[in-house]
């Protein structure tokens, strides 16, 4: 029952020091490593960020794993002697088909959980360009064009993007604050009263990533990590705004991981949108099936503010 889900260079976890991951380990291993301090100009004048995506470099990743132990307590140490033994290690974690060269940054705690021992290990994966080796996704979900990325529909990744989303993208972005002075010998303050600027804006995508395969889902969720990771900014079109929002790659944070039966991920995307812009609601004129009326030259819509 527990063994086979995990290898320590060549070791199985369990049978040679009884260990098994802990629960919510697969959720921290999975989380992507961001970018590395982005080059960015803040143009006091300007709605949003100047940023440099010519060449972004992924930084290192550091998460915790949990292990329980079932056993004496030598098991444990001899499990912590092998963490020991050089920097890095060959983990293979059979439930998520993924191998990682991992690091060992400390050892964050010791619990007793039922008077087992419990280890929290904090691990570091300082290659994430290693896991560029995937393949075009196969979705095993219907076809939809509610969210495109780059032109192709995220469904293609065997994704949905949840409710709560909207919202979120909706959202106006926070206002850059003026010239302000304030000055102790006077009353109030004096603030320069120019147009108002909007600062970059993140917004959240909350995600379900499914498949028929492990392999499949995982090969699907790191191509997504790819495609969001190249140079550039991606053009995200969200079809209940009918707009395209220039953005890139900022975190991401894995809610839920199942691995047998019905397989999914669950995982909340951040994405950044260095140049937001505010536009006022438009109400056009259309029919019961939702299709826009032109007037007669066939371009123009009809506004109905007007």
């Amino acid at each position: 029952m527990f063994t086979n889900k995990l290898y320590l260079d060549g070791n199985d976890v369990y049978s040679s020091y009884g260990a098994i991951l802990g629960e919510g380990s697969y959720k921290n291993l999975l989380e992507w490593p961001v970018f590395k301090e982005l080059s960015y100009n803040d143009w006091h004048e300007e709605n949003g960020l100047e940023v440099d995506l010519s060449d972004p470099k992924l930084d290192t990743r550091t998460f915790e794993l949990t292990f329980n132990f079932i056993g004496s307590q030598p098991r444990m140490d001899k499990f912590i002697l092998q963490l020991s033994d050089l920097a890095y290690h060959t983990c293979i974690f059979v439930d998520i088909s993924l191998s990682l060269t991992l690091r060992m940054v400390s050892i964050g705690g010791l619990d007793l959980t039922n008077g087992l021992p419990v280890l929290k290990v904090q691990l570091a994966h300082d290659e994430p360009l290693t896991l560029r080796n995937y393949t075009a996704p196969i979705s095993n979900i219907s076809y939809s064009e509610d969210y495109t990325l780059d032109g192709i529909p995220i469904s293609e990744y065997g994704l949905r993007v949840l409710e709560g989303s909207l919202s979120s993208v909706k959202k106006p972005p926070d206002v850059k604050e003026n010239l302000n002075r304030n000055i102790s010998t006077l009353n109030g303050a004096i603030y320069y009263n120019g147009n108002v600027k909007y600062k970059a804006k993140d917004i959240t995508l909350k995600c379900l990533m499914t498949a028929d395969l492990l392999t499949g889902l995982i090969n699907n969720y790191y191509t997504l990590f790819n495609e969001l990771t190249e140079t550039g900014t991606r053009d995200l079109y969200v079809d209940a705004t009918s707009e395209t929002y220039q953005c890139y790659y900022n975190s991401i944070k894995v809610t839920e991981v199942y691995t047998t039966g019905k397989l999914w991920l669950a995982f909340e995307l951040v994405l950044t949108i260095p140049n937001p812009t505010v536009a006022l609601e438009e109400f056009l004129l259309s029919t019961e099936d939702g299709l826009f009326i032109t007037t007669e030259d066939s371009i123009n819509y009809i506004d109905m503010e007007v």
